[in-house]
């Protein structure tokens, strides 16, 4: 999957979170989600599964377009 981390990373920080605190959020919220996940997902060492697509998209209050942009990118328009 190609993602758009820099996108990702921007909208963490846009929503005022650090990977840790975005963990502390999950927690609170009873999501699966936690600082390695992050880290790896916005990094690009792994592809976020569905779960952590779907925490994400809750926590940040990330639009359909957003989910797009950042998860969904064909890699033609990615270049």
């Amino acid at each position: 999957m190609l993602i758009d981390h820099n996108k990702l990373k921007g909208l963490i920080r846009r929503n005022g979170y650090t990977y840790k605190s975005l963990e502390s959020e999950a927690k609170k919220r009873g999501l699966g989600l936690n600082q390695s996940t992050i880290s790896n997902v916005a990094n690009g060492t792994h592809s976020p599964s569905y779960q952590t697509i779907q925490a994400l998209y809750e926590i940040l209050d990330m639009t359909s377009d957003d989910v797009v942009e950042i998860f969904l990118q064909n890699k033609e328009e990615a270049k």
